[in-house]
């Protein structure tokens, strides 16, 4: 991300996704969307996986048990809570995206 190599990070990988949803066919797309199915469950931080839930959920993508560790993490008493970090894991858990159109062709091939 930003024409810099390094580690992939799943905060900049989820924004440079939902930037590019309505490219979701192209090559970088859909390895970035395979690098975030595998990687959100290393992150134990709700910050992360809020932000992972709700690009994997724009995408058709959204693995039932990434819900379910967002809102583990949620319960741990030592989570200092931000207000970003409040926000998207509310609209993670919403279980309403509308204000985030999905994307079309999500999924590959």
């Amino acid at each position: 991300v930003y024409g810099v190599p390094g580690e992939p990070q799943i905060s900049s990988t989820v924004w440079a996704l939902l930037a590019l949803r309505k490219h979701a066919e192209r090559r970088e797309n859909q390895e970035s969307l395979h690098w975030l199915e595998a990687n959100w469950g290393r992150s134990q931080t709700p910050a992360s996986l809020a932000l992972a839930h709700i690009a994997l959920g724009a995408y058709g993508r959204l693995d039932a048990s990434l819900g379910e560790s967002l809102r583990a993490a949620c319960r741990k008493d030592e989570v200092l809570w931000r207000v970003p970090e409040v926000a998207w894991t509310a609209l993670a858990l919403s279980g309403n995206q509308s204000w985030l159109a999905p994307v079309p062709n999500g999924k590959s091939s």
